[in-house]
């Protein structure tokens, strides 16, 4: 049954396209507090080549039914800090203080945000590829962060 979810999740996000693509243009720079989420979450900031840290780009998303559009997902501007085919990307929940805290942190291409849930957010898909492979995943919240709960190779 898990797989069919996954299957049917992912056959989904290529119909109609992900939530959160790295390389979209249109992501804008993140509010300070969004930012901060993600210091309190990093050890170390991620740096570019020069060793300059990485400027932060985003779009609000909606992980819960009660208040839409209130959560982010980010990733490093200018492909700071990328892998080949995948970037670093974090989700971060607004808590009731305002504050923002990474929910899931993952090196991924491309993220949807699906329909079923659990402890109050979404489901998350993951996917990212290269030429000889393609990773795709699926992620549950456990009621402080996400977790993963489903994985695919080919």
């Amino acid at each position: 049954m898990r797989l069919i979810a996954l299957v049917t999740l992912l056959w989904v996000v290529n119909a109609f396209g992900a939530t959160f693509v790295v390389e979209d243009e249109s992501l804008i720079p993140l509010p300070s507090e969004v930012t901060a989420g993600i210091a309190r979450f990093q050890k170390d900031m991620p740096t570019n080549y020069q060793d300059q840290p990485c400027k932060f780009i985003g779009k609000a998303v909606a992980l819960r039914d009660s208040d839409p559009n209130v959560d982010w997902v980010a990733t490093t501007a200018d492909a700071c800090s990328w892998a080949a085919s995948a970037a670093p990307v974090w989700v971060l929940v607004k808590l009731p203080n305002g504050q923002y805290q990474v929910a899931l942190f993952h090196v991924t291409y491309d993220l949807t945000v699906g329909s079923g849930s659990q402890n109050g957010l979404r489901h998350i898909a993951t996917s990212r590829a290269t030429a000889a492979r393609r990773e795709d995943q699926l992620w549950k919240f456990d009621g402080k962060v996400y977790q993963l709960s489903k994985m695919k190779v080919q």
